[in-house]
């Protein structure tokens, strides 16, 4: 269960909070942190964020309500992208990562390549992060890499 460890606590000088939250194994005191805990806790992190957890927290022990706000799901909007997008807003240098999967550029290759060979899990991940648009999540993502997966999977980005 993810969270805030205990309620009180004040946001310390420097962006680490007064209490960590705590996700998985993972202790988070600053945005950073938070932000790894959440896309390598994917599941974790959805159910958080949609109870409010990580808005309460970013507001209570970082004190930072633009974040906060931004943690709130607007509706109409999956869950899980919420998730990415509130982890990439938190760490912009964040390794692109979705529900456990790499998408760096040489793991999307490969997982492009298995679907298009015919692996059934690959194909269905792949038609998901496709569905969902969530390459265009990380804006850092090569031009070679979007060329790549467009050719080999017929899709625009």
């Amino acid at each position: 269960m993810g969270g805030i460890v205990s309620d009180g606590g004040t946001a310390s000088e420097g962006g680490r909070a007064g209490r960590p939250y705590v996700i998985g194994d993972k202790t988070c005191w600053t945005k950073s942190e938070l932000a790894a805990g959440l896309t390598s806790n994917f599941a974790q992190g959805v159910q958080d964020l949609e109870d409010g957890k990580i808005s309460q927290w970013l507001e209570r022990q970082l004190n930072d309500s633009e974040n906060a706000s931004f943690a709130t799901r607007q509706a109409g909007s999956d869950s899980d992208v919420w998730l990415l997008r509130l982890a990439l807003r938190l760490d912009p240098g964040l390794s692109p990562t979705w529900w456990g999967h790499s998408l760096a550029p040489t793991d999307l290759h490969a997982l492009v390549s298995r679907a298009v060979g015919g692996d059934g899990k690959s194909k269905e991940l792949l038609e998901e992060i496709l569905r969902k648009r969530v390459l265009l999540e990380f804006s850092r993502l090569s031009e070679s890499v979007r060329s790549f997966v467009c050719e080999a999977y017929h899709v625009d980005l």
